[in-house]
């Protein structure tokens, strides 16, 4: 596979493609002279201004707002047992922020236009905070407001730098590490490339070496000027153009029941529910997806927008889906806001079978990786939604199917175990977020012939201010129901899809669902008619 179509699925898998299709994919993805569309991406030369990459100037915006609170900060907590060298975890990250110059970055205005100033690499102060004398389980509790005060204390995007250490002790071999980072820095990949470079310094710190690692090639400066330089003029509108002309009259909003009456201004305020997906149920998505040259997350998103239409009661669904945006291999050990946004919008219409669906959203979905470059915050500008303080633009439902190299944070004989936090901020009404990591767990499928395997997941997360906490169990069990039917009746119609049938837990939360969904339209109705 060459590197072009490797870029153009960053996110998904493309072994279930047929050649046809990846010659059109390839061909989709170059110029009508043949030479790639973009320049490559090289250093760059630096002026005095160094402009924000369209994903930075989103989130610059609406931290200027001020409406956002903690929604982008991005935090973990990883438990270390044994024995911690403080000073070679300190210089381990001072190391860290120096290769990285996006982590001591900050973002001020100049003439209405925010621009990015890369501060000197300093030492990083480790801050340290002693439980050991605070008793078991208070300990814990008390272990738990620190990482929740740290999660959601704000950052200050004019002031550097973007990443933030805690070391709490709670014993002589017991500690824990708690990192946050802002998004407009830092993404889901840079996890990864953070957690390999900090435990490679730290081994070699500890250890009385030097550090080892290669300096980057590139920095995410040079990213953010080749962006703008390259989408700009003719490139970026014939990207625009093709959205504009897929999102022609799409519906603003994905009218779901809900609960509560949505506030007028969104708190981002969520919740998450985490669950495991049945061996037997993967291995039905797969073959689905083989027989039918189909990505795994094709099949899923084909489940995932029956359900919402089901739910809203509209054919035309319009959810959105993140892809890494690393497009050359060059940005792979970056840390950085690559990320990017697609809309993919799907029509339900005409009651087709869940293959004939299947083949529409594939059809959307090659549409959408070939035009990944255009980012999703010049698509909105473009558009020119009505904007909302109650909602976001453009879609409401986001689906996700992470299969980013994961890694575990190894600090020399250290071994680390995350810690969960209570509560989480939210930026769209409803996340649904499959995960496919490698584990040592023996399931019997895998998406590609390793010696690992792979132990699929998912998890929901619902704004809390519109839903209860039954509807968000309501929503995942239907969405099982969805896919079990999905594997056994695809040449069944949608409207004949017994998507409450095939669980018997889904079947109740179904008919509830119902019988909800009838009472609150009949209100709406009887609302509508004592105002007209």
């Amino acid at each position: 596979m060459d590197a072009l179509i490797e870029a153009a699925y960053s996110v998904d898998k493309v072994r279930q493609l047929s050649l046809a299709e990846l010659k059109r994919l390839r061909a989709t993805a170059k110029s009508p002279s043949g030479s790639p569309r973009t320049p490559l991406l090289a250093k760059q030369e630096r002026g005095a201004a160094i402009p924000l990459s369209y994903g930075q100037e989103r989130l610059w915006f609406l931290d200027q707002l001020g409406l956002v609170g903690p929604a982008y900060n991005l935090p973990s907590a990883l438990r270390l047992r044994g024995v911690v060298d403080v000073e070679a975890l300190e210089r381990s990250l001072s190391e860290l922020v120096r290769r990285h110059e996006i982590l001591r970055t900050r973002y001020e205005s100049a003439a209405g236009t925010p621009l990015q100033l890369i501060d000197p690499a300093e030492p990083i102060s480790l801050r340290r905070r002693d439980l050991s004398l605070v008793p078991g389980d208070e300990q814990e509790e008390e272990l738990r407001r620190l990482f929740a005060r740290e999660a959601n204390a704000p950052f200050s995007l004019g002031e550097g730098p973007m990443l933030r250490a805690v070391l709490v002790r709670l014993g002589a071999e017991h500690h824990v590490l708690l990192l946050t980072t802002h998004h407009i820095a830092f993404d889901g990949w840079s996890v990864g490339v953070l957690r390999r470079e900090l435990g490679a310094l730290y081994d070699a710190y500890s250890n009385g070496k030097p550090a080892s690692l290669p300096e980057p090639a590139l920095q995410y400066a040079d990213y953010s000027i080749w962006q703008r330089n390259v989408l700009q003029g003719p490139a970026l509108q014939t990207g625009l153009q093709y959205w504009k002309e897929r999102l022609a009259g799409a519906p603003p909003q994905l009218e779901l029941p809900t609960d509560r009456p949505r506030p007028a201004v969104e708190s981002f305020r969520g919740a998450q529910l985490k669950f495991q997906l049945p061996s037997a149920l993967v291995t039905s998505l797969r073959a689905l997806g083989r027989s039918t040259s189909s990505t795994p997350f094709m099949v899923l998103l084909a489940a995932y927008q029956v359900l919402l239409s089901r739910w809203s009661g509209q054919d035309d669904v319009v959810i959105g889906s993140p892809v890494a945006g690393r497009t050359s291999r060059k940005l792979d050990e970056l840390v950085g806001l690559f990320v990017n946004t697609l809309v993919l919008r799907t029509d339900l219409s005409g009651d087709p079978t869940f293959l004939e669906l299947l083949g529409r959203v594939k059809e959307i979905t090659l549409g959408a990786y070939a035009h990944q470059d255009v980012p999703f915050e010049a698509l909105v500008n473009e558009l020119r939604t009505e904007r909302h303080l109650a909602r976001q633009p453009v879609f409401q439902v986001m689906l996700a199917l992470q299969n980013y190299p994961k890694e575990d944070l190894r600090l020399g004989a250290l071994a680390d175990r995350g810690l969960r936090r209570r509560g989480r901020q939210l930026i769209s009404t409803f996340r649904c977020i499959c995960t496919n990591r490698a584990t040592a767990s023996p399931v019997r499928s895998s998406t590609r012939p390793t010696c690992s395997r792979h132990e699929p997941s998912s998890g929901s997360q619902i704004i809390s201010d519109c839903f209860w906490r039954e509807s968000r169990r309501i929503h995942i069990s239907v969405f099982d129901g969805c896919r079990c039917s999905a594997t056994r009746t695809g040449d069944c119609s949608l409207n004949g899809m017994p998507l409450n049938r095939s669980i018997p837990r889904a079947q109740r939360c179904m008919s509830s669902l119902n019988d909800r969904c009838s009472v609150r339209r009949t209100r709406s109705r009887s609302s509508s008619n004592g105002n007209s």
